[in-house]
């Protein structure tokens, strides 16, 4: 993810040369696919954007690779699942949990409860689910300074995702922090507080990469 990143960034580099080379009063109707061709485009309009694309593209990016690392939770989750019925590895860390099953189903209800179990799982709480695994795979307790930052992450493309980008008071509450803290594009480190619009930065999203390396690494065995 990482690397396709740097792609994309030095593909916008490379168009914003391009656009410097040409006049703002020039227009540009350009053909996205399909047969269809947008309106004629001021090239100065089009510049108004350089400032945009790169933080569109670090949200992307960034809630990919947050979404790619919850997957990972959540199959890490499964394999004990699947185990503990198969009676490879008992899961005595689920401790107790309410399922549903179907009597109507033709599904034996041990099919049904590890799908249920599967599928409840996957709403919890993205701490406690952290929670479960670290304390299984984690006994050490090792890189609770890059858990916290993947946490604060998961917050953070949820403020995206849900909140148009601002950091509220409940993600600053769960996390017991006063304010969340990004590098910006030089890699100075900017406090934001509850009600303050979030950025993205290329050095923070570094950040996040290495942090969830050395977690993930933490989980090997």
């Amino acid at each position: 993810i990482t690397h396709t990143l740097y792609l994309a960034y030095a593909t916008l580099q490379c168009g914003e040369g391009v656009l410097t080379s040409i006049e703002d009063h020039a227009t540009i109707e350009p053909r996205i696919g399909g047969g269809i061709q947008v309106e004629p485009i001021p090239i100065g309009e089009l510049r108004q954007y350089s400032a945009t694309l790169p933080r569109f593209l670090l949200q992307v990016f960034h809630g990919k690779a947050i979404t790619l690392w919850q997957d990972l939770i959540q199959t890490i989750f499964d394999i004990y699942v699947d185990w503990h019925f198969a009676g490879i590895r008992s899961f005595p860390e689920l401790k107790s949990r309410q399922t549903k099953i179907d009597l109507r189903s033709n599904e034996s209800i041990e099919v049904q409860v590890q799908r249920q179990l599967k599928r409840d799982f996957g709403f919890d709480k993205y701490k406690d689910r952290v929670k479960l695994i670290n304390d299984i795979r984690n006994t050490s307790a090792d890189r609770s300074n890059e858990l916290f930052e993947v946490s604060k992450h998961v917050a953070v493309r949820n403020a995206f995702q849900h909140q148009d980008g601002v950091l509220d008071e409940y993600a600053l509450k769960d996390h017991g922090r006063a304010s969340f803290e990004l590098l910006d594009d030089s890699g100075k480190q900017i406090a934001f507080s509850a009600g303050d619009s979030l950025l993205l930065s290329l050095p923070e999203f570094v950040r996040l990469q290495k942090s969830l390396l050395l977690a993930a690494q933490a989980w090997r065995s």
